[in-house]
């Protein structure tokens, strides 16, 4: 699951990178639950050439970079949203310890409360995994019916 996929990436580089978006973001807590998108994982082969083209092409500006030994991870989305796209390298993701679907995209979303977020999953009959604390980030992950996990930071 993501939530084992962190720990394994702590494990591997030392840290994971969470980001954190402020701004005005509509609320859809009349469903008993706030969450929107935080960003979308985005495996690529070039990431490089990808930043280029979100940045140089498509017009938007990159939020964020972190290294990972020879490895960066970046971060581009429009300069007005909070959302991004996150452009992992397949590289860094060579030995896929939790056999992840590299061709889907991974979504992380954020809530402002984690437990009442997934203790109204869980009455949903949603499969999630408890809470954790990853690099200092509270978190929780849950399923669909595909088995496609989605994370949840605070």
């Amino acid at each position: 699951g993501w939530l084992r996929l962190i720990d394994k990436l702590e494990a591997r580089v030392g840290f994971v990178a969470v980001y954190s978006w402020y701004g005005d973001v509509p609320s859809n807590e009349g469903n008993g639950m706030s969450l929107y998108v935080r960003y979308v994982v985005l495996y690529v082969t070039d990431a490089e050439a990808c930043r280029q083209f979100w940045v140089e092409q498509v017009g938007m500006v990159e939020k964020d970079r972190k290294e990972f030994g020879d490895f960066a991870v970046v971060q581009v989305g429009f300069a007005d949203q909070p959302f991004a796209f996150e452009l992992v390298p397949l590289a860094m993701m060579a030995d896929n310890p939790d056999d992840l679907d590299l061709a889907t995209p991974s979504i992380a979303l954020h809530a402002d409360d984690l437990e009442s977020t997934r203790a109204n999953l869980v009455e949903r009959g949603v499969t999630t995994m408890e809470i954790g604390e990853h690099s200092g980030v509270r978190s929780f992950a849950f399923s669909d019916p595909e088995g496609h996990w989605f994370a949840v930071t605070a």
